[in-house]
Formats: C-alpha cells, sequence, structure tokens
C-alpha cells in the first residue's frame, strides 16, 4: 500500500529537469515541504482506519494497539519511509497522524 502523492517516485522527471545519472538519486525528496510530508502521513493512517475499521474499533477499545494494528501500522510506516525518506526530523508527522486520526487526539504514540 504505497502512497506516493507523486512525489519523488515513479521516475518523472519535470521537462524541464535533466533525468539524474542511471544510480544517482533523485533529490525529490528534498522538495517536500512540511505540508507534503503531513499530508502523506494523514492518509496513510486514514487508509489503516479505511482498511481495518473493525480493528481500529478494538484497539480504540482495549488500547492494545499493537495486538491489533501493529503489523498494519509498521507497513505504514514502511510506506511513509518510502515517500519522505529516512530522515528522523519528519517521524513527527507520522506520530502525530496516529494520535490525531487513529487514537482520536490521545497521545498513544
Amino acid at each position: 500500500m504505497l502512497i506516493s502523492h507523486g512525489f519523488g517516485l515513479g521516475g518523472v522527471v519535470p521537462h524541464d529537469q535533466e533525468a539524474p545519472a542511471s544510480g544517482v538519486p533523485s533529490d525529490a525528496l528534498l522538495s517536500l515541504t512540511d505540508d507534503d510530508v503531513r499530508a502523506i502521513a494523514e492518509d496513510l493512517v486514514l487508509a489503516i482506519v479505511a482498511a481495518h475499521p473493525d480493528l481500529v474499533e478494538k484497539a480504540r477499545l482495549d488500547q492494545h494497539w499493537d495486538a491489533h494494528l501493529g503489523a498494519v501500522i509498521r507497513d505504514a510506516w514502511s510506506d511513509f519511509q518510502a515517500c519522505v525518506g529516512t530522515d528522523t526530523t519528519r517521524d513527527h508527522h507520522f506520530r502525530t497522524a496516529l494520535n490525531r486520526i487513529l487514537a482520536e487526539g490521545r497521545s498513544v504514540f
């Protein structure tokens, strides 16, 4: 479940730029704004809620998040990193989306 939003994935190069040399990573990830990163995180968390409503409800009731959604959250985290890179200064966007959307505003993650 990779949501790219067209940010640096798929090898598409704008017409006014040259394609990077083979083996050279694109710098498209560097151009992501905080709003872009926040939107990607929110979309991934909303996808969890949409795809697993029963598990989300169980986790909200008994607070056993890892038991119900651990693997799904880890997959979404991997997708988040694939979209925005592994820069740890952006991690808080994913945690914030988990807390705001999945945990309904509680500080769980």
